[in-house]
């Protein structure tokens, strides 16, 4: 009897949330890709693994357009994070090793490169391209930067709380808000300009691994160690949606949040802010797409650990890449 109740749960949640098919599967990386962003026309796909490259992927064929060249060889200088500026003329890349590094998109030659300091685990433009954000783990400085796009000076440096670690860090789409989040579970926003503290959202078991603005920037969707996802209103401070893996909250309730090894490890929000899409570990069932309004339905995923999420600008498209090696377009069918 459970298990009819819980199959019928499982049908109903998925009413209303649109279906997406496997496109297509780009092989290249060599080790787990980490990150993947699309450039602002929807053409182009960049991704950034851990065998220390970064790829520009034509979405048309499907092809690899250009490997940059000139990352160093060493093992540190594996690609953690990547972002394409909303001109798509320049790509930024955070590494384990800390070093920030901002390469020309059509040569593939490397523009400038500085230092965060512990790992840059998140990178991210300004909307209006002036700025870059990073967010690293680093335990006595300021976690989360905010850096000059062309000079490359630091603006603006926030400390990620008690624990100064943060994995994940996004500009609002206005460019006025900074939303965080890392070690001390907490998801932060902040004052893009003063790094002033307005809200610290709380409520996650376990470390913060993703956070999104929704298109109007009233909503947060946050996802973290213990497979679970969040809708935080930013004005109110309140969560209004959440998400959970059966699995891993059996382990966090039963035992502890520190116990559970599944996470979810990344987060988008559409361009129109009607679906959310999350995904980590396979415990965690795939990728996941929901609607704000709680609805989900689950994609194949990777059969391994996904880390990097990202809706195309028009929504037709969902970009993951994960420990298989390989980035996957989904495209939506309904």
């Amino acid at each position: 009897m459970c298990v009819v109740l819980l199959l019928a749960r499982v049908l109903v949640a998925g009413i209303g949330v649109p279906r997406f098919r496997l496109e297509h599967e780009l092989v290249g990386h060599t080790k787990w890709v980490s990150s993947v962003d699309f450039s602002s026309d929807g053409l182009r796909l960049v991704s950034g693994g851990w065998d220390r490259t970064i790829r520009i992927w034509d979405m048309e064929t499907h092809r690899c357009l250009r490997v940059f060249e000139g990352i160093p060889k060493h093992s540190d200088y594996e690609v953690f994070a990547v972002s394409f500026s909303p001109d798509g003329s320049q790509v930024v890349a955070g590494h384990r090793n800390g070093a920030v590094t901002l390469w020309n998109a059509e040569t593939g030659e490397r523009v400038r490169s500085w230092v965060h300091n512990g790992e840059a685990h998140a990178v991210a433009f300004s909307p209006d391209g002036s700025r870059i954000l990073t967010a690293g783990q680093q335990w006595e400085e300021d976690a989360v930067k905010c850096w000059d796009a062309v000079t490359g000076d630091l603006l603006l440096a926030a400390s990620a709380g008690e624990y100064a670690s943060a994995y994940a860090a996004v500009f609002s789409p206005d460019g006025a808000l900074i939303a965080s989040g890392g070690y001390d579970t907490v998801v932060s926003v902040w004052d893009a300009g003063s790094g002033e503290c307005l809200k610290q959202l709380r409520g996650h078991g376990c470390s913060v691994k993703g956070v999104a603005f929704s298109p109007d920037a009233r909503y947060v969707a946050s996802v973290g160690t213990g497979c679970e996802a969040r809708l935080w209103d930013c004005k109110t401070g309140l969560c209004v949606r959440s998400w959970r893996a059966l699995g891993s909250y059996a382990m966090t309730h039963f035992f502890s949040p520190t116990m559970c090894y599944t996470a979810f490890e990344a987060v988008a929000f559409s361009p129109d802010g009607e679906l959310i899409a999350f995904a980590g570990t396979p415990a965690s069932g795939g990728i996941r797409i929901a609607t704000p309004g709680g609805g989900s339905r689950r994609l194949p995923g990777h059969g391994m650990p996904v880390l990097g999420l990202a809706f195309s600008p028009d929504g037709t498209r969902l970009a993951s890449g994960g420990y298989d090696n390989t980035v996957r377009i989904w495209r939506r069918v309904d």
